[in-house]
């Protein structure tokens, strides 16, 4: 994800930020730390990794499957460059060493950590407990049952912000 598709976006349409309300936030996956140089001057939001493997290419299976090649050590060679973005990193579902990987971005200088692939408010308390106010704590809603429990999802205390995952939600 990135640049490639910026069609509609502040940067190449001449419209303030503002037009796009203020909740609009373009996010960069890199682990590169020159393309996030400059990706931080252009405005991008944040900028950093994606470390979400586990189950995915099962998961998206004949669907366009982008998976990375990042690691949680790569990160502190991003954040360095930043000056205006936040350091973000995208983890696994939640699975048994959730707490271990979520500390490992934290150490590495993570600012938003977001969860993808969750079912239930009982997974995402798991994950917000885990962050524990070190960052801002963000899900990506991306399956039909996490839609269907929504308001649970939203009242679990220290969740910060909500993504709809579009592709996802078939």
């Amino acid at each position: 994800g990135g640049l490639g598709r910026t069609s509609g976006h502040p940067l190449t349409t001449g419209k303030s930020r503002s037009d796009f309300g203020e909740e609009f936030r373009l996010t960069l996956l890199t682990n590169d730390p020159i393309l996030a140089e400059r990706a931080d001057g252009w405005g991008v939001d944040r900028i950093g990794l994606d470390l979400e493997r586990l189950g995915k290419t099962k998961r998206q299976r004949g669907e366009g499957l982008r998976l990375s090649a990042h690691r949680a050590g790569e990160l502190p060679a991003i954040r360095r460059v930043l000056r205006r973005a936040a350091a973000f990193v995208r983890v696994n579902p939640i699975h048994a060493r959730t707490e271990a990987e979520i500390e490992s971005v934290l150490a590495a200088g993570a600012q938003v950590v977001m969860l993808p692939y969750f079912r239930t408010a009982v997974e995402v308390e798991r994950f917000v407990r885990c962050v524990d106010g070190r960052a801002k704590a963000t899900v990506l809603v991306e399956t039909a049952p996490a839609v269907v429990r929504i308001r649970d999802i939203l009242s679990v205390s220290g969740l910060d912000e909500v993504m709809l995952g579009l592709n996802d939600l078939r």
